[in-house]
């Protein structure tokens, strides 16, 4: 399925309003949105994860509207928040467990399979808040993974990862594009974006606009395009 923004818009303070923001992201295609801190990235995560509610505007995933009481939405999608946000009182794999008996769709092979990859399993009856931030942002990211979302919604996922996981991450995306599946992330390292990007949107103040040709140019116009919107 498609994700379709129509017109978004929330306003957060006097001087700060997201959008009015319009774009379709594509199945099987990967979207980072880049920009730096304050442009709008987390807000627009949000409002897509059904976590906030848009003042204007409309949001379809398929035929379906995205709101704030969609719960069937909110459970059929992945989503990680930055900053993280979990209970730190229980532990890892009591968390997994809970949200994976909440998706419904995933059986204890899959939450194995990706409590392994990403190294959460010998550490899962650990309490979170004993716990580094690394492990948590692993945490997070299988939990997000959870249900092979058709939708998922990554803010700043390589925050925290060493490269042995960054590695694991790059083969999900490409597993996922593969499937036809639909990704959204943010991320401040540039090589990564050119790496996994098929499509780019530059957010600043709120607004976007996309980055025309991306999928067809070469690593260096890709980097130079960047370096040039993160110098101005």
């Amino acid at each position: 399925m498609d994700l379709q923004c129509r017109d978004i818009k929330r306003q957060l303070s006097e001087r700060f309003c997201l959008g009015p923001l319009t774009h379709r992201f594509v199945q099987g295609s990967t979207t980072a949105i880049l920009g730096h801190n304050g442009a709008g990235k987390s807000t627009f995560f949000r409002l897509v994860s059904g976590l906030d509610e848009a003042c204007g505007g409309e949001m379809l995933w398929g035929n379906e509207r995205i709101h704030q009481k969609n719960h069937h939405y909110k459970r059929s999608i992945g989503y990680l928040a930055q900053p993280l946000e979990m209970p730190l009182w229980v532990s890892g794999g009591d968390l997994l467990s809970y949200v994976s008996a909440l998706k419904k769709n995933t059986d204890k092979a899959d939450l194995a399979s990706l409590m392994d990859l990403f190294g959460v399993t010998e550490y899962q009856h650990k309490a979170l808040a004993s716990c580094s931030y690394g492990m948590r942002k692993r945490v997070a990211l299988v939990m997000s993974l959870l249900g092979d979302p058709g939708l998922l919604i990554l803010d700043e996922p390589l925050s925290g990862l060493d490269i042995t996981h960054i590695g694991s991450l790059r083969h999900i995306l490409q597993k996922r594009k593969q499937r036809g599946q639909c990704t959204l992330l943010s991320t401040h390292i540039l090589s990564f974006a050119c790496e996994e990007a098929c499509h780019v949107l530059l957010m600043n103040s709120g607004t976007w606009q996309e980055v025309k040709g991306w999928g067809s140019w070469d690593r260096k116009q890709q980097e130079d395009t960047l370096k040039t919107f993160f110098d101005s």
